[in-house]
């Protein structure tokens, strides 16, 4: 998942991994690389959602110093 992908996109992504880990006749092989998928995966959108947050804490403390709040 070297590609950036939006959040939206990412926890969709999730969700289907999920669906084919809890599907029947997977086997322990496969349920470990979809499960290698889901750690990169939530790492990446940790991150993402880690930056969001940090851009809203920089725009709520604007409006704080511009006395808009």
């Amino acid at each position: 998942m070297a590609k950036s992908i939006s959040i939206e996109d990412g926890f969709a992504q999730l969700q289907g991994l999920m669906e084919q880990m809890e599907a029947d006749g997977v086997t322990l092989e496969e349920s470990f690389q979809i499960y290698s998928k889901s750690v990169k995966l939530v790492k990446q959108l940790k991150n993402k959602l880690d930056d969001t947050e940090k851009k809203l804490i920089v725009l709520q403390e604007g409006e704080q110093d511009e006395g808009i709040s």
